[in-house]
């Protein structure tokens, strides 16, 4: 069989004392290069930044149809995610999945959310070390890594309740300069979580199937209903055990549903997404969506990813998700 030509695969380099998190992306990299070599494709893997020269002259050299980017952290950051998709525009090297500078937008939890305010899409309120806004006594707030996805630094103790606005700057230092990384403040909502994934087709998303996060006896025990770090990553923890995501939706979810697909395709227009994105909600007991994050490039790891599992609820195989993203090129 003859090729189509030639995709290299360029993926974060992964250390031998990685976490899980960070090892999940060598599972994205051997499922992806498995579908693009049954749609008849050369496939090569490449370790973003490696050596960057060395890679620069063998992506110039190569002169691929395109580059498939799993890129999801630089040097162990995912604020330097960016520089990835930066590197191949400067080459002018086409490539799957959101532009460099929807990635820089959507890393940072704190701009995504003054770029939803500034356009009248609802995010919880939020506070950081120097700006936001005041806080009522005994409020809930839930403390956040302004950068790192996978729901690292994300734990049953991050949902807090203070006394006031100067308490909670005063634990954000601390935790700032304990951890060297910044961390913000998010009011906290009580109610359900669900994602909506968008898939493109001709440059406009595709919403597909809604998916909500279930969390199976953790009022019983007093614990707060969050996807944290041990509920997607520890499989023998209690909240791995019982937190899953359903696509099953009663009929009377219509009209919400419906909101946030059209809040979800606004995000899109809004942060210029590409490919393939997914928008994260909590929705209020008043019934009210507030956007936590979007995410650009979300994990495409099959039988764990929620984007993966919403696209073969409405009909697309793993396969036909990767040849999708790879014709948005």
């Amino acid at each position: 069989m003859t090729s189509k030509g030639i995709i290299p695969v360029l993926y974060n380099e992964v250390s031998e004392k990685a976490s899980k998190d960070e090892i999940d992306v060598i599972y994205q990299v051997d499922a992806v290069a498995a579908a693009l070599e049954k749609l008849g494709f050369t496939v090569s893997r490449h370790e973003f930044p490696g050596n960057m020269t060395e890679t620069v002259e063998t992506l110039k050299e190569m002169k691929p149809l395109l580059v498939f980017n799993l890129v999801e952290a630089v040097l162990g950051q995912d604020r330097l995610s960016y520089l990835a998709p930066s590197m191949l525009e400067a080459l002018s090297i086409k490539y799957t999945g959101c532009p460099a500078e929807a990635v820089l937008l959507t890393t940072n939890k704190v701009v995504t959310k003054k770029l939803l305010r500034s356009c009248g899409v609802p995010t919880p309120p939020w506070i950081t070390v120097h700006d936001g806004g005041v806080i009522a006594q005994g409020e809930k707030y839930i403390i956040k890594a302004v950068y790192e996805d996978g729901s690292v630094d994300l734990h049953q103790d991050s949902v807090v309740a203070m006394e006031n606005t100067s308490q909670i700057r005063e634990l954000l230092e601390s935790m700032n300069k304990k951890a060297g990384k910044e961390f913000f403040a998010e009011k906290y909502i009580e109610g359900r979580e669900i994602n909506i994934s968008m898939l493109g087709e001709k440059g406009r998303p595709t919403v597909l199937p809604p998916s909500e996060v279930k969390f199976i006896g953790y009022k019983e025990k007093n614990m707060e209903e969050i996807l944290d770090y041990r509920s997607k990553w520890e499989e023998d923890s209690f909240e791995y055990k019982n937190t899953f995501s359903s696509t099953s939706f009663d009929s009377k979810d219509y009209e919400l549903l419906k909101a946030l697909g059209e809040i979800s395709i606004e995000c899109w227009r809004e942060f210029n997404l590409k490919g393939y994105a997914r928008v994260d909600f909590r929705v209020d007991r008043e019934g009210r969506p507030w956007v936590l994050e979007i995410n650009s490039n979300p994990c495409i790891t099959p039988g764990g990813s929620g984007f993966i599992n919403s696209a073969l609820q409405g009909g697309l195989d793993f396969k036909a998700v990767i040849e999708r993203i790879i014709y948005e090129v």
